[in-house]
């Protein structure tokens, strides 16, 4: 009788131990999995505020606010994220980045390290736009600037009536080192700039440099704009009202 009584208080004992054991481990396991599926901090990027084309320096890309910082899940981070400014310079795109989208120093490149071919692709072309120090806008110019093109066309083109307009919009400048005072001859072209265009622009700028009366103006850095007035003629000139 003492023998089956302590046989069972044998087993139960070890059955209470099996449930304190399990009890142990399911608290365990809860906290583990309560702990494993709290939503991790989210992490600082920057992405483009705006479309970034090829060729846009770090200045360009910082004053001109086209980053900005956002927060972004951690498993949303992509390789090669850029989380500060800092990281920016002395960089600039050598693909386009597109509106929404991370910057990474994927897409970006060293301006020293560049080189003129680098940034060259698809339907994308240099061009080097021989011209006086005036037109060139010499001393003003900037690697990394982006110009219009202004041009006095006669038509017809054998016509004496000539008509202005922006022939070409938002060329990027992408080497000024020619641009520099020359032998000063009128007439003469004694510097010149680097243009990055396409490939139908180049035809224009061509036809435009050999045929017609021009000039670059520069364009803002950030936020430009553009008119929809049309070609300036004698008759729109003398017959604006209030200068416009």
């Amino acid at each position: 009788m003492r023998l089956a009584s302590y046989r069972l208080r044998n087993v139960v004992a070890a059955v209470l131990l099996a449930v304190l054991a399990m009890t142990i481990t399911l608290v365990y396991v809860s906290r583990a999995r309560t702990q494993g599926t709290a939503p991790a901090k989210p992490a600082s990027v920057l992405v483009a505020a705006r479309d970034v084309p090829v060729g846009t320096s770090w200045d360009q890309l910082v004053q001109g606010g086209w980053v900005r910082s956002a927060s972004v899940a951690r498993d949303d981070l992509v390789p090669g994220a850029v989380t500060a400014l800092a990281q920016l310079k002395g960089l600039v795109a050598t693909q386009a980045i597109y509106a929404g989208e991370q910057v990474t120093t994927h897409r970006l490149g060293a301006a020293g390290r560049q080189g003129l071919r680098s940034g060259l692709h698809g339907t994308l072309r240099l061009f080097e736009l021989p011209g006086d120090v005036h037109q060139l806008l010499a001393g003003t110019l900037r690697d990394g600037d982006r110009v219009d093109v202004v041009a006095s066309v006669p038509r017809p083109e054998t016509g004496q009536t000539h008509f202005a307009r922006v022939v070409l919009r938002n060329l990027l400048v992408v080497d000024v080192s020619a641009a520099v005072g020359g032998s000063g001859l009128a007439g003469k072209a004694d510097a010149a700039v680097e243009l990055q265009l396409t490939d139908e622009q180049a035809q224009r700028l061509f036809w435009v440099e050999k045929s017609a009366d021009w000039t670059l103006v520069l364009r803002p850095v950030g936020d430009a704009a553009s008119t929809s007035a049309g070609a300036a003629s004698v008759g729109t000139v003398l017959g604006g009202q209030g200068g416009r």
